[in-house]
């Protein structure tokens, strides 16, 4: 996955919980996010050091 594709991903989910009234389901997609977030981490330090773009299963 790419930086990129990561943190369109976290944003996007991000704008989901604002529109969830449940709370736990907001505490999910944030922990989501928050997982995409760090994917978009990782891909950058891994771009910076020139190495490939990890490859994940597919998102649902």
């Amino acid at each position: 996955m790419t930086e990129d594709h990561c943190r369109r991903r976290a944003v996007r989910l991000m704008g989901v919980m604002v529109r969830t009234p449940n709370v736990a389901d907001r505490r999910r997609l944030i922990d989501e996010a928050m997982r995409w977030n760090n994917n978009a981490m990782i891909a950058h330090d891994q771009e910076l050091r020139g190495a490939q773009p990890r490859r994940e299963k597919s998102v649902p």
